[in-house]
């Protein structure tokens, strides 16, 4: 054997290239199974390559079964249905003398994601499991993603210092009680969790009072997702957490408006907020009650329309709860469908439903935006004043979406003359998507700077009177420009963009040819 295989290092580096598939520093991952051949073809050919090829194989696993098989006490249990899933069962629990066998290969372990397979243990079996003698069995175990209420209840108290991200479902009338205090009591520093309630009510007060106290007591909490209704008490408790950055809500439960006038929570590291909520209404009380001096990024969901008013107090309330000069990214999504329809008649909403120019105005005090998104279906009527004031306010613009696909109030107050500002004032910019009116043709200035990277244009439902000179003025400000037709426009306006994309690509190589 030649002295450069003694070097660890080495037999390490080329052990991890022979799968094809890229490791994530965070989430599971899987080997295929022609790279599972090839590892274990590995293994087979020197002693020295044997040991690093089990650490590759056993790494990530996706069920129990291959550890309780290495003791040999599972069982396939007969004539399970449906097929091909084939069901086993343990003959015995578990013994201190299996665990040095166990050993072996669970102490390789660094992701275990317990998803439904085609091999599954019976629930007698994971019970049976969890009655075991308590030993570390996973000591360098740093991902636990848990699908089966059972399962957890056998990893948890085996695992070492290592573990950092967790996943565990709660359901009523199940252990999930049991293993929240499982985690408030682990040495390991868990850095990741999420929790997820599957009922259609909301907690129970004595689930809720557990998960308040399991949060309360993880130091260094830095990531944080709840698929649960939360309320005013667990929103309390989450900003003790000095340590979190990245928050993820999947429903408000109501009673923000219960804190007292003037008291203040305080989130001093949060910097990315997921978050779903019923209303604009519920999520502005939220702010209301919330510092977020840190706050960069804001993902908002909302399940039902909002008026002019609405729109307006959630932009006071965001330029009161977060640092103008840190907040940098709004997506605003709604589910909710109003009388928009592009194919056919459109019935405009009354004049307190319509968004105007003044409702968005607050946000031109976040001077670092570079993502500004909605995809709410709400119904619009902006202008090109408040384009050319985001273009002079937002220089670092990358993401300027304003709801192509809605509805707008005809004839539209934003036209091609907005175009102008924002090609001027932001270098970066890389979509632009709005309803305008493309009827009053500016003149484009030859001085104009035009962007030099790609950027993608989308205008939704616009209409198009004259393709020629649409196209004209769209390649003079935007040459590399990628024009978006949506397929659910109606015929005339779909043909018109598709007229104008073929124009502004035969204008483009023209000038690039001369």
């Amino acid at each position: 054997m030649h002295r450069i295989f003694l070097i660890n290092e080495l037999l390490e580096l080329i052990v991890h290239q022979v799968p094809d598939s890229q490791q994530d520093s965070v989430h599971t991952w899987e080997l295929l199974s022609h790279e599972r051949h090839d590892i274990e073809s590995l293994s087979l050919t020197s002693r020295m390559f044997r040991e690093l090829c089990l650490d590759v194989l056993w790494q990530t696993q996706y069920s129990l079964l291959p550890l309780f098989r290495s003791v040999g006490i599972t069982v396939v249990v007969p004539n399970y249905k449906p097929m091909p899933v084939r069901k086993y069962d343990l003959t015995r629990s578990l013994a201190e003398a299996d665990f040095p066998t166990i050993l072996q290969y669970s102490r390789r372990i660094k992701s275990l994601s317990l998803r439904k397979r085609f091999h599954k243990l019976t629930t007698s079996a994971l019970l049976l499991a969890s009655e075991s003698p308590v030993s570390v069995l996973f000591p360098q175990l740093r991902t636990l993603v848990g699908h089966h209420q059972l399962e957890p209840l056998f990893v948890l108290p085996r695992t070492g210092v290592a573990l950092t991200n967790l996943k565990l479902p709660l359901m009523r009338h199940s252990p999930s009680v049991k293993y929240l205090g499982m985690v408030a009591a682990l040495e390991a520093r868990i850095t990741s969790l999420d929790l997820s309630y599957h009922s259609g009510s909301q907690l129970e007060l004595q689930l809720c009072d557990i998960i308040c106290s399991t949060l309360a007591g993880i130091e260094g909490l830095r990531t944080l997702c709840l698929h649960l209704h939360i309320d005013a008490r667990v929103w309390s408790v989450l900003s003790g957490l000095a340590s979190l950055t990245t928050l993820s809500l999947n429903r408000l439960s109501g009673g923000f408006d219960a804190f007292p006038y003037g008291h203040t929570l305080i989130f001093p590291s949060l910097s990315n907020l997921t978050i779903r909520v019923a209303s604009v209404i519920e999520f502005t009380l939220l702010l209301k009650c919330s510092n977020l001096p840190s706050l960069r990024s804001l993902d908002l969901t909302v399940l039902s329309k909002a008026s002019r008013s609405d729109v307006l107090s959630l932009s006071n309330a965001l330029v009161s709860s977060c640092n103008s000069a840190l907040f940098t990214t709004l997506g605003i999504i709604s589910t909710t469908n109003v009388n928009v329809n592009a194919l056919g008649p459109v019935e405009e909403p009354s004049r307190e439903d319509t968004i105007r120019s003044e409702a968005l105005r607050p946000l031109l005090h976040f001077r670092q935006m570079r993502h500004l998104e909605f995809t709410t279906n709400w119904w619009w009527d902006l202008d090109d004043v408040l384009i050319h004031e985001m273009a002079n306010a937002w220089p670092n613009l990358w993401t300027l979406r304003l709801d192509p696909l809605a509805g707008w109030s005809r004839p539209c107050r934003i036209t091609l003359l907005s175009l102008l500002p924002l090609a001027q004032s932001c270098p970066n910019l890389d979509y632009f998507g709005v309803v305008l009116d493309s009827s009053p043709l500016p003149s484009c200035n030859s001085s104009v700077d035009c962007p030099p990277h790609f950027i993608r244009l989308c205008f939704g439902s616009s209409a198009v009177e004259s393709p020629e000179e649409v196209a004209a003025y769209l390649a003079r400000l935007f040459p590399r420009g990628v024009l978006e037709v949506m397929g659910n426009l109606d015929r005339k306006s779909a043909e018109g963009w598709r007229r104008v994309r073929q124009l502004i690509a035969s204008l483009v190589a023209e000038q690039r040819s001369s």
